[in-house]
This record gives C-alpha cells, structure tokens and sequence, in this order.
C-alpha cells in the first residue's frame, strides 16, 4: 500500500462539498420518512427494540440490566431476571430515551430514530472516506449518496428501533481505522481502533467474527515493518479487552461464568441445528425450549434445568445439545449450513411484500455493480481485500447458527456498496470515453 500524505493523513479537507451533499441527503430522505411516515408511532411495545426494548424499560425503572421473562420476550409478572441476551450498548443508551421521556412513549421513539438517522449521516462521511480510499473521490461520493437512499439503510434508520445503524458505523469507522493503521504504524491509532473493536463488540458481537482477518490482514500489510506490527497488534487487542472487561466481569459476578458479550449463542446454535428439522417454525421452537412443555429437544432433566438455571447455564445446556446433535448428524449440519448460506446471499424472506422485493432488487443490484468494479479493475487492492475479509466473515455465526431477520445481512450490504460505487464509477468512464469516441 502507498504511503502517500493523502493516506498518512485521511481527511476529507477537498470534500468538504461531498460531505456536506451527502450528509444533507440522508438527513433529508430520513427526517422525511419518519416525519410523513408517522413511523415513530408503533404499533406495540414489542415493537420498541423487541428484547433490547425490555431491557431498556428495566434500566428506566431502576431494576438494572434485567428481563421481566424468559429471554425477554414476551410480557410477563413483573419478576425481574439479570440477563446478557444483549449486548449493552444499545439496550443502555435506549434506557436512557425511556427514562427521559417515558417507557415506551412517542417522545422517545421520535429520539431513537432521530439519534439513528443522525448515526446514517455519520455512516455517509465514513463510506465517503472508504468509498475515496477504495476508487477515488468520486466513487467515495457515490458510495455516499448511495447510502443516503438504499432501502435497507433508510429503513434500518427510520423504522425500527435497533442497533443496526450504530452497529454498521462502528463497523465503518474499524475498517478506516485499520487501514490507517497499515500505513501510519501509529500506536496511537492502533489504541483507538482496540476502543472501536471493544465498543463494536459490545453493539453486536457479530463484528467479531471479522477480527482475526483484520489482524491478519495488518499483520501482511505490515510485513516490512514487522516488530512495530505486532506491536500495534497486541496494543489492538490489549485495549479490546480492557474495554469489554467491565462487562464480562459484570456478567461473571451475575452467572458465575465468563460471558464475554451475550449469552444466547448457545440458544441460537441450537435452534439452527436440532432434530426438528431444517424447515421447522422458529417461534415454535423458541417456546419448546423454554421447557415450560414437554419437547423433544429437551430432556425433563434439562427441561427442570432450563427453567430453573440462569441465562449462562441455559446456554451450556443447548450447546451441549447442538453439539451432540453436530456430532451425530455432520451430513445434515453442512446441509443447512449450505442452506443457510444461500438464504443470507439470496432471498431473506419472501417477495410477497413490496418493500421485500425492493430491498431484495436493491441488494442484487449493488452485488453486480461491485462485480463491475472488480472488472474494470479501478480499486485499490489492500483496501478492497480488507473490504471483502469483512464481507466474507461477518455472516460465519449465521451460517452456523440461523438466518431470520433482514438485519442480519445489511452490515454486508453498507460494504458493499463502496465497490459498488466504483462499479458506477467505471461505468460512467466507460460511457463517457465512447462518446469521445462518437464524436471524434
């Protein structure tokens, strides 16, 4: 990778118009859907951040990081349970809207998504920046404005009160910070980028899946100037940890185990990779494994266990399951993880609803435009494998676990569009050297 002053010192200082446009388009296209949309008017409680919408109450209310019911679902007796079925930061900032305007109130649904679409716009600079770094200026602001009217993005901004958006900038921000790393060496930025790995970690743990391919990926980048590396390597790490400590130590004091993030994958694994079958109703299966009825994925032991145990202990309990059930069945696992692969890449759901066949057209459309830029060969390559290690690796956990919620796959998407962007970048170039063309 080049060391020029460009990329030892990444600021947008000749976009300031592009950042500007772009920020101002997101916010516009946003404020206007949830505005004219009335999309802050939920229909449910549920509907106010589902799991991390129960947490949050309980926080507001002065009981903590608590659940009043088995894995937060659905409303029960006001008995409340420690629970790490989330991860912190977002349940947190949430109880904080609730506790300044009011559980489950407009007020503080209007905040929720007001706080999300101002994240958006954040997530425009930093495509910019990828897109600039990725192909060049103008693809930056393509990337950008691409963002600012992808379907998925506007509606993860504007409808639905989750961590995704924050998930995806945190995720942004790593990848700039890892690539400045490369070039730069800093030890500096090496501290920063352990804080954004710690902070991403505790929005969604999925992000780790991608951390040992962004270590590796510096630690090749970096082969000239290997002592320094690994240096910032272990800095990398040393601060990821410091910054996730308080919560796993938190969590060891609640279950008496180490849970460095969540402690639901057990649970997930195991709905994934049971003896039900590949097409059985995963709301189905949720309630059979509350162990309130008799079931086939659960012993009476393990049923008394479950219903009796903490979060923790019920995760070991459908791990060991899972993993006996893996053992048995290897042929069966790799078959629904082959399907589980092709439903993340392909259809998440049904074309039946409109604004599933529009996000499903958009989808494809921007995995083709970012082939179109690896055709026409015009982005850097350092930054695109680095790009393409977090496309490969954030989806793992999914493929070995269950594929079932659109969200799932949109941190890909956002990635994707920085390729793309050079995609339409190229295509522009190829158009206007043929009417050079034409008209000599």
């Amino acid at each position: 990778m080049t060391t020029s002053r460009e990329q030892r010192r990444p600021r947008l200082r000749g976009n300031r118009l592009a950042v500007v446009a772009a920020v101002s388009l997101a916010a516009a296209v946003r404020i206007a859907v949830v505005m004219f949309g009335k999309t802050y008017a939920f229909p449910s409680e549920w509907d106010y951040g589902f799991e991390m919408g129960r947490i949050a109450a309980a926080l507001a209310e002065g009981h903590g990081f608590s659940c009043s019911t088995w894995h937060c679902g659905e409303l029960g007796p006001a008995t409340y349970r420690p629970t790490a079925w989330m991860s912190p930061l977002y349940p947190g900032l949430l109880g904080g809207l609730f506790r300044i305007f009011g559980s489950y109130s407009m007020g503080a649904a209007v905040a929720a998504l007001l706080i999300q679409t101002a994240v958006a716009c954040a997530c425009c600079v930093l495509l910019l920046r990828l897109g600039e770094l990725l192909a060049g200026a103008r693809a930056g602001f393509i990337a950008a404005a691409l963002f600012a009217f992808y379907p998925a993005a506007v509606h993860f901004s504007t409808q639905k009160i989750w961590s995704t958006v924050p998930s995806v900038a945190l995720l942004l921000t790593l990848l700039l910070l890892v690539i400045h790393v490369s070039v730069t060496a800093s030890i500096a930025a090496a501290a920063l980028t352990g804080v954004v790995m710690g902070l991403s970690a505790l929005m969604d743990p999925v992000a780790v899946a991608f951390y040992p391919f962004a270590l590796l990926w510096l630690l090749a980048m970096g082969r000239a100037r290997a002592g320094r590396t690994l240096l910032g390597i272990a800095v990398i790490v040393s601060t990821t940890v410091v910054i996730m400590s308080p919560w796993a130590l938190r969590n060891y004091r609640v279950f008496g185990e180490l849970v460095s993030t969540k402690s639901n994958f057990g649970h997930e694994l195991y709905l994934g990779n049971n003896t039900l079958g590949a097409d059985a109703d995963l709301v189905q299966t949720r309630i059979a494994l509350m162990g309130e009825q008799p079931t086939p994925l659960l012993t009476d032991e393990e049923r008394a266990s479950v219903r009796e145990s903490n979060e923790a202990r019920q995760s070991r309990v459908y791990a060991r399951r899972a993993l006996a059930f893996i053992r048995a069945e290897p042929a069966a696992f790799v078959k629904r993880c082959v399907q589980r692969f092709v439903r993340y890449w392909t259809v998440m759901r049904g074309l039946t609803r409109p604004g599933h066949f529009v996000a499903t057209v958009a989808f494809l459309s921007i995995v083709l435009l970012a082939a179109v830029g690896a055709y026409g060969r015009r982005m850097s390559l350092p930054v695109l494998s680095l790009v393409l290690l977090a496309v490969a690796s954030l989806p793992l956990p999914y493929y070995l676990t269950i594929v079932e919620h659109w969200r799932y796959r949109f941190p890909v998407e956002v990635l994707l569009l920085a390729p793309a962007a050079a995609g339409i970048d190229y295509l522009i170039d190829v158009r206007a050297a043929r009417r050079a063309r034409v008209s000599a």
